[in-house]
């Protein structure tokens, strides 16, 4: 696990190159992410949206499956040594890293919308600079950060082959892409010395089917096409953000904080997300 080159990395830092880390480290996370998929599903391509929000679901489900099996502590909780930053993001285990693979697959699914050369190679930089700030911020092993951009990259080869699979046979197919979170509630049932950590499988568990649900539902019934007008989609994008939000922190107060409910609600937003929202701005022309 190599705690030592954490241990290193995670003390030479200054308050300045915290700082940048942390930031780097903030464009990998659930917000972030969901606000690239969202620009791109709502706004830019729909099609393209689409693909990048089943490589991230799929990817959710890949990364629980490895965290529950593999159960590696985090090197805070084996080093006193280590100077954690930003601890509270580190959560579940620690092979492989989730903000890592979330770079690794936002990057390599965008990679093949452009031909030059220079964007493919600054999104590249993007995931290794996620994969750095976690070691910085002493919350993974180097370990961690490497297994996780092999499994994110090799992900988007092979789920972007998948997406075309499925574009080809029918919307019904892309429950395919359910597998990786379903598979990834058997570790939760295998008994350790460690205990499963179910957070992050249930949470990817209920999205991933809310997109699925939704896309399917949205390309039957509701069909919404981009706008070219620049304000429109600025005022399209703004507001379906802003409702995200609003629905997250209501979803939160209203439900329960059980495991049910934590699926329900991950499955609501969702299926708002990708069927409701879109039917809004469709019928609003928005």
């Amino acid at each position: 696990m190599y705690i030592e080159i954490t241990e290193f990395l995670s003390n030479i830092s200054n308050p300045l190159l915290a700082a940048i880390f942390e930031w780097i480290t903030i464009l990998a996370e659930k917000y972030f992410i969901v606000a690239i998929a969202c620009l791109i599903y709502w706004c830019i391509d729909k099609k393209k949206g689409e693909r990048l929000v089943f490589l991230i679901c799929g990817g959710l489900g890949i990364n629980s499956i490895f965290k529950n099996i593999f159960r590696v502590s985090r090197p805070f909780d084996v080093s006193d040594k280590v100077k954690v930053i930003r601890g509270h993001t580190a959560t579940g285990y620690s092979f492989p890293s989730g903000h890592t693979q979330n770079a690794a697959v936002v990057s390599g699914g965008l990679m093949k919308y452009t031909s030059k050369n220079i964007y493919k190679l600054l999104l590249f930089i993007y995931a290794l600079l996620v994969a750095f700030s976690r070691l910085i911020l002493g919350v993974h092993y180097i370990t961690d950060v490497l297994a996780a951009l092999l499994i994110g990259f090799l992900w988007v080869f092979l789920g972007g082959r998948l997406y075309t699979f499925c574009q080809k046979r029918g919307n019904y197919y892309y429950f395919i892409f359910t597998i990786p979170s379903l598979l990834a509630l058997i570790p939760l049932l295998i008994k350790m010395q460690k205990p499963p950590e179910p957070d992050d499988v249930l949470t990817g568990l209920g999205i991933t089917f809310g997109v699925v649900f939704g896309i399917i539902l949205e390309n039957k019934h509701v069909n919404f096409h981009i706008s070219k007008n620049f304000k429109k989609n600025t005022l399209r994008y703004i507001i379906g953000l802003l409702s995200l939000l609003l629905i997250m922190f209501l979803l939160k107060i209203i439900l329960p904080a059980n495991y049910i409910c934590r699926v329900i609600r991950y499955f609501l937003l969702g299926i708002f997300a990708t069927l409701i929202y879109p039917y809004i701005f469709k019928k609003y022309n928005l």
